[in-house]
């Protein structure tokens, strides 16, 4: 049976947060990787494992769904793939986010 993100979380690591922080302040995979002191071919291992656990294929997915459990909102991947990043852009623009 498959897992319905909304009704389980996924276990996310420490380290997996970190990155995951990061790529939501714009970082690229090779400035995490400077930052948190591992190389951008870990970076990438670890959002590639991030991606899996939650479901999405996109970076930019990711951070949608790290902004929405921030928020303590539903992410609901079928409507930001409907409406497109457009509408991710629009939200991120008109809500605030204190971090």
């Amino acid at each position: 049976m498959k897992h319905d993100i909304n009704r389980v979380k996924p276990s996310i690591s420490k380290r997996e947060l970190e990155i995951i922080e990061e790529l939501s302040h714009g970082l690229t995979e090779k400035e995490i990787g400077e930052k948190l002191y591992i190389s951008p071919k870990t970076v990438n291992n670890h959002l590639d494992r991030i991606r899996k656990k939650i479901g999405v294929t996109k970076n930019i997915e990711i951070v949608a769904y790290y902004i929405a459990n921030l928020r303590g909102k539903k992410f609901d991947l079928k409507l930001l793939r409907e409406y497109g990043i457009s509408i991710f852009i629009l939200f991120i623009n008109v809500c605030r986010i204190d971090l």
